[in-house]
């Protein structure tokens, strides 16, 4: 069994657009390499997108409802599709970033989760108390900001600090990363109790200029540096 046969389209309008996808396609006796040359893509891209493995974006989905004359089928399928939660999100982003080329992360509320320390990370994640709060607090930042200033020295990272006065900014709307991958990029945007993964190119372009332009608001590398010193002095270091 295949996974385009291990599809549920009951279990989310992705998993639907998947199911239809294959279904239209084994409808009209169509091959995989002619429903690429309707969407543009090679073969085993079709078979990515029948498998959930990856999602049409909305130039596809028109270009399909146009070449099956479907009244704008996948289009309404995949508008909604991007408007609701998907849980299964979260699992697909972090796939994604661990075959990541290049990451591009913008956080303002904590240390992006790919520099944090073990310490911190659990202190993320965690509500459980500590009896002396402010003392673990102090040895638990040290050792984080100590973290920046070790990964910000290689040569295949870059750390880069908005200070407070910069002012408005793009980022403030809430965090995100881009994922560029061997043959695309996608974008998983976060939010309070869940997220979104953005895999429509034109989305993920629009996001890559944002992160530009909150890159314009940001300190150089060599200030961000200044600023973590001037922080670890202010903790005691």
């Amino acid at each position: 069994m295949s996974a385009a046969d291990e599809i549920d389209p009951m279990s989310s309008l992705y998993a639907w657009l998947a199911f239809d996808l294959r279904f239209y396609r084994q409808k009209r006796g169509l091959t995989g390499t002619r429903v690429g040359e309707i969407i543009n893509c090679v073969r085993s891209h079709v078979a990515n997108l029948e498998a959930g493995r990856a999602c049409i974006d909305m130039n596809q989905a028109k270009a399909l409802d146009q070449a099956w004359d479907t009244g704008g089928h996948f289009e309404r399928l995949l508008h909604f599709a991007r408007c609701l939660h998907n849980p299964d999100w979260f699992r697909q982003s972090v796939e994604y970033e661990v075959k990541a080329k290049i990451l591009r992360i913008y956080q303002g509320q904590t240390i992006p989760v790919p520099l944090q320390t073990e310490d911190y990370a659990r202190a993320v994640l965690s509500l459980a108390r500590v009896a002396d709060v402010e003392k673990a607090l102090m040895e638990r930042m040290k050792a984080q900001l100590q973290r920046l200033l070790e990964l910000g020295e290689r040569p295949s990272v870059s750390i880069r600090v908005i200070a407070r006065s910069a002012g408005w900014h793009f980022g403030l709307n809430g965090p995100f990363q881009i994922m560029s991958l061997e043959r695309k990029d996608v974008a998983y945007i976060g939010a309070f109790r869940g997220g979104r993964l953005a895999q429509d190119a034109a989305e993920v372009r629009e996001m890559a200029v944002d992160f530009e332009l909150i890159g314009a608001k940001a300190s150089s590398e060599g200030e961000s540096r200044a600023l973590i010193e001037q922080l670890m002095e202010g903790f005691g270091c």
